[in-house]
């Protein structure tokens, strides 16, 4: 993430809150561009990438060196607010638990549930694909 955004500690940069941060996409395209420079853009790589077609799976694809560069910029452009977000809350928590008094305490929930639809008598391309569901109460 260092590559792309101006500052780790900047908010604005990782949400996309204001116009003057650089742009992210275009520094990763640029970065991504030095280490494929030894590939033609008509070049193919072959990827896997998890899809959800109405369940989730793995997918093996080939593509285009130019459309690869295209697509991770994409998708860790769109990472950069969880990045951001996730080591947001991850240091006041750490600083919550260094800073407890003694009557008090920090307690962490998580309301998920995770299900897999089973069938009894499944057919056996079945059975490696379950489909699934999240129970999140609110």
């Amino acid at each position: 993430m260092d590559k792309f955004v101006c500052s780790r500690d900047n908010r604005a940069c990782f949400l996309h809150c204001y116009t003057d941060s650089p742009n992210n996409s275009e520094s990763l395209q640029n970065y991504l561009s030095d280490l494929l420079k030894d590939y033609d853009d008509e070049e193919e790589i072959q990827i896997s990438q998890w899809i959800n077609d109405g369940r989730r799976k793995l997918q093996t694809m080939t593509l285009p060196v130019e459309e690869f560069k295209m697509l991770v910029t994409e998708k860790i452009v769109g990472l950069m607010p969880h990045s951001y977000i996730s080591k947001i809350q991850t240091s006041y928590l750490k600083t919550r638990k260094e800073n407890l008094k003694d009557d008090e305490c920090l307690i962490l929930i998580e309301f998920a549930e995770n299900y897999n639809f089973v069938l009894q008598n499944e057919v056996q391309s079945y059975h490696w694909s379950h489909l699934s569901c999240s129970y999140i109460l609110l």
